[in-house]
């Protein structure tokens, strides 16, 4: 999540050019729909220099936390619009990978699987799917597992922690996701808090 301490001063780029490189060059590549591309986007900022997340993770372009090598980015390191659109698209397809594999991600409407892929790129597939305190499957891949879309959108509302504790950001950034889930659902209204 794009959240900065105080000290941090963050080179911000423009996010409009990053979605118009990966249509450019990537076009037809993701199932994320060009909507749901730029409410992930928003969230995470393009972030031209490396910085550390709320939590103290190295991140760098829009939230991605490993370089193209696979490794963290270095302190310093900067991404230009093409660097950031080829690690966007990278950890978008890994999100839409974890979404199709453990949530019904195919069966689901496009909303639904947009506000997903954004929960699971910030999360991580594990983080969304799996619980390790009940060492069971988080609520929200058994409603996705079910069919049960409205309550996938309600169930987004659970991931608001950042290191243990409640998190604002995180509780803004899931209202946003809920508010895209339920795009293509009719009649649906949910609140989480």
């Amino acid at each position: 999540a794009f959240t900065m301490s105080v000290k941090q001063k963050i080179a911000l780029g423009s996010i409009a050019s990053v979605l118009s490189v990966i249509a450019t060059l990537h076009p037809g590549e993701l199932q994320t729909s060009e909507r749901g591309l730029k409410h992930i986007a928003q969230w995470e900022q393009y972030a031209t220099r490396t910085y550390l997340d709320s939590i103290g993770v190295p991140t760098i372009g829009l939230g991605a936390t490993r370089w193209l090598d696979g490794k963290p980015p270095k302190p310093g390191q900067t991404a230009d619009k093409f660097q950031a659109a080829s690690l966007y698209v990278r950890d978008i397809t890994v999100a839409e990978d974890c979404v199709r594999g453990r949530m019904q991600g195919n069966s689901m409407p496009q909303s639904v699987f947009d506000a997903s892929v954004s929960l699971v790129h910030n999360t991580g597939c594990a983080g969304a799917t799996y619980n390790r305190k009940t060492k069971n499957k988080t609520n929200i891949r058994l409603q996705a597992e079910a069919g049960n879309w409205a309550q996938v959108c309600y169930r987004m509302g659970d991931f608001i922690y950042a290191g243990g504790k409640v998190s604002n950001g995180l509780k803004n950034r899931r209202a946003g996701d809920q508010a895209l889930c339920i795009e293509d659902l009719s009649n649906v209204s949910l609140s989480r808090y």
